[in-house]
């Protein structure tokens, strides 16, 4: 089978994020230039005021990408600059008390962090932050502070290099680069080597553009 080819991320010079009427974000992912050399601009143009709400990253929780937007009214912006030179963070778009998302920018080279942890009542890898969403050619590593646990995808990997398996202690971990195929992507985690009767813990990484 022929090699996937994965194109290098392309840093676009500034972006703006325009909210419309669904409450959905045009683009819902993209990946942008690390801090200095851009700025990025939430629009909203949906009709009502709206919030933006930016996800904790499980293995930096003290990490802020960008600030937490409240009530930004319709037909204004908010401007800022990330504050972090590569990460990717999630966020929400919060109107008329509903939650609306995930969606993703990622920062530079990334990459979107998923830590998992054994839950011993659970008898089951748990996966956090899930679901998540990362950008076409982003990148996603996902952490063990515990376990060595082995990755399934039901339908495909959708990453290269192949993300199979998950090794106990962040720094035997491998960034691992999205295709370009805007899906949600089903995965499942066992904790390895198997425990008898334990289940599967497991979650849904959602690659999203335009």
């Amino acid at each position: 089978m022929a090699a996937r080819h994965i194109p290098e991320p392309e840093f676009l010079p500034s972006q703006t994020i325009t909210i419309g009427t669904t409450f959905e974000p045009s683009p819902k992912g993209c990946i942008i230039a690390p801090p200095g050399t851009l700025s990025i601009t939430f629009t909203n143009n949906s009709g009502a005021p709206i919030s933006i709400q930016f996800e904790t990253n499980p293995v930096y929780p003290n990490q802020i990408v960008f600030n937490n937007i409240s009530n930004l009214a319709n037909n204004t912006s908010n401007t800022q600059q990330p504050q972090v030179a590569n990460a990717t963070v999630n966020y929400n778009v919060i109107a008329n008390g509903t939650s609306h998302g995930p969606y993703a920018i990622q920062v530079g080279n990334g990459p979107m962090y998923v830590q998992v942890t054994y839950d011993t009542t659970k008898s089951a890898g748990q996966c956090n932050p899930d679901p998540i969403a990362i950008p076409p050619g982003g990148t996603l590593e996902m952490v063990s502070t515990d376990y060595t646990y082995e990755v399934a995808w039901p339908t495909s990997d959708p990453f290269t290099p192949p993300l199979q398996w998950i090794y106990a202690g962040v720094a035997n971990n491998t960034p691992h680069t999205a295709n370009n195929s805007v899906a949600d992507y089903g995965y499942t985690v066992a904790k390895y080597p198997p425990l008898k009767d334990a289940g599967n813990g497991g979650g849904t990484i959602k690659i999203k553009g335009t």
